[in-house]
């Protein structure tokens, strides 16, 4: 038998072929950690893109202190 995940693939019928499984699942789940990790760092609420873009923060509403009417 054969555990098939995308491109990568594990003949269950040879030895230690758990380890490879095991080894497999680290690989995707440390690219997939990463790539979450540097787009939250590069685009997350205080990512660089935040912090240090050029473009400058700007709202579209309107609100009146005295009262709180937006």
């Amino acid at each position: 038998m054969k555990k098939i995940s995308d491109d990568l693939t594990v003949d269950t019928a040879k030895n230690f072929w758990k380890f490879k499984l095991y080894y497999m699942r680290i690989k995707t789940w440390t690219i997939n950690c990463l790539i979450f990790l540097v787009f939250v760092a590069w685009k997350g609420p205080t990512g660089l893109r935040c912090l240090f873009g050029i473009k400058p923060f700007e709202y579209d509403m309107d609100v009146n202190y005295l009262t709180g009417v937006v």
